[in-house]
């Protein structure tokens, strides 16, 4: 816990998805607009136009296919190779602010600012705001105060109050009204559980959860919800978002059409594998042990559902030893004659890289060991320089994500040359 004279401010990218699609196809302004999850199969970005017609987020697809049709809203797959790339554009103009930015996710940033006064506040916030839209095209909100939770309720009040245009600083007179007005659900850290709890002892708004006393925060809110209380009063505790340990790394997807015999289902887990062995030497971290995973549909007669673990005698993060060890487990728990529906790897018992210890009888022997280390120091070398999947090992070299379910994908507008924007004078 500690108080300074530094502020947050959390940048959010409005409606960031459609708002990656709009970019490049300016005829999308003001219309509805809805971006669907993978395998086109869930609502996962709408724009305010849609929101208005009380469309949930999440909700699947075929529940409001009709009805987005009827009121001509513009459909698309997910374009992640789109959105990550212009994610890293907005963290890179942002950086023109900020030396101290904490991603929090595609959409959402940290920045730390320093020795700045109400109204410098305010100026900054509009010229980050400014900046970002012009820069990229991606409208954002802006709140700013002396601690994350404050920050985060701020750019809620950026985002519901048109007055502030997009950027509002917790060091307004108005902050105190605002908190009374606004549900204690809102605040961040304060999950169903602890809002009931809050409900049930009249704690009802912002205002009323910053002023409990701290040992009933103590006694009834536990940990994070009296964190939570201590940084709506502007004593900073959260000093990081980005968690100090994962427990687990899951990769799956449903197949369309259904997969039946056992090499395509092989080439299909072992992306799953490759694709969560990838993210484990991101994070610099091992696996002990790891599940595969697979299923028929669940609405046959007969469904089929099995799953192997494989324990390892030491922790790795090599994709060609775990390939080998996954088409083992996949083989003890593929059925012939099942149509699979889906699939995947789940990875626990996860440790940092610099903490494996290697047993005293070493099953995999040194010299497949380093051959296998060769290979993926080679093949992520490579895919960092040259994109993602641009080289793979043959286990799964004929599986590609376009492989999935996406009917009304744009375009690769900032990464691919042959789709890059022409434009034409008249």
């Amino acid at each position: 816990m500690r108080t300074s004279n530094s502020h947050y401010a959390l940048v959010d990218c409005n409606n960031f998805f459609v708002s990656c699609e709009r970019v490049f196809n300016p005829s999308l302004e003001s219309k509805p607009v809805v971006v669907l999850s993978n395998n086109d199969g869930c609502v996962v970005a709408r724009s305010q136009e849609v929101k208005n017609m009380s469309i949930p987020m999440g909700i699947p697809f075929y529940q409001v296919k009709d009805k987005l049709e009827s009121a001509n809203v513009q459909v698309f797959s997910s374009n992640f190779v789109l959105y990550g790339d212009m994610s890293a554009r907005v963290l890179k103009t942002l950086s023109r602010f900020s030396g101290e930015i904490d991603p929090y996710s595609i959409d959402e940033s940290f920045l730390k600012v320093r020795g700045l006064n109400e109204k410098q506040l305010a100026s900054w916030g509009r010229e980050m705001a400014y900046t970002v839209t012009k820069w990229t095209g991606i409208p954002v909100s802006v709140g700013i105060g002396r601690t994350r939770t404050l920050a985060k309720f701020a750019n809620h009040i950026a985002k519901k109050q048109p007055q502030y245009k997009g950027v509002y600083s917790c060091e307004d007179n108005r902050l105190e009204e605002w908190m009374k007005r606004y549900p204690v659900e809102e605040v961040w850290g304060i999950g169903q559980r602890l809002a009931a709890k809050c409900h049930r002892f009249k704690i009802d708004t912002v205002y009323d959860l910053k002023n409990v006393a701290l040992h009933w925060a103590k006694k009834y809110l536990d940990t994070v919800g009296t964190r939570t209380v201590m940084e709506l009063r502007g004593e900073e505790c959260i000093l990081s978002t980005i968690p100090s340990k994962r427990g687990s790394i899951i990769r799956s997807r449903s197949f369309d059409p259904p997969i039946e015999d056992f090499e395509s289902l092989y080439r299909r887990i072992g992306l799953f594998v490759a694709t969560a062995a990838e993210k484990l030497r991101e994070y610099k971290m091992c696996t002990k042990s790891f599940t595969i995973f697979i299923m028929s549909s669940r609405y046959i007669r007969d469904n089929y559902y099995s799953s192997v673990p494989v324990l390892l005698d030491r922790a790795t993060d090599n994709t060609v030893e775990m390939l080998k060890l996954s088409r083992e487990a996949l083989r003890k728990a593929y059925r012939q004659g099942v149509l699979y529906k889906k699939g995947g790897v789940a990875m626990s018992d996860l440790v940092n890289r610099d903490a494996v210890q290697i047993p005293l009888n070493d099953p995999v022997p040194k010299s497949f060991q380093d051959k296998a280390g060769k290979i993926v120091n080679v093949l992520d070398g490579i895919n960092s320089r040259f994109g993602r999947n641009i080289v793979k090992l043959g286990s799964y070299a004929m599986i590609s994500k376009t492989t999935d379910k996406k009917e009304r994908i744009s375009k690769r507008f900032t990464t691919h040359w042959s789709d890059i924007p022409v434009v034409k004078a008249k």
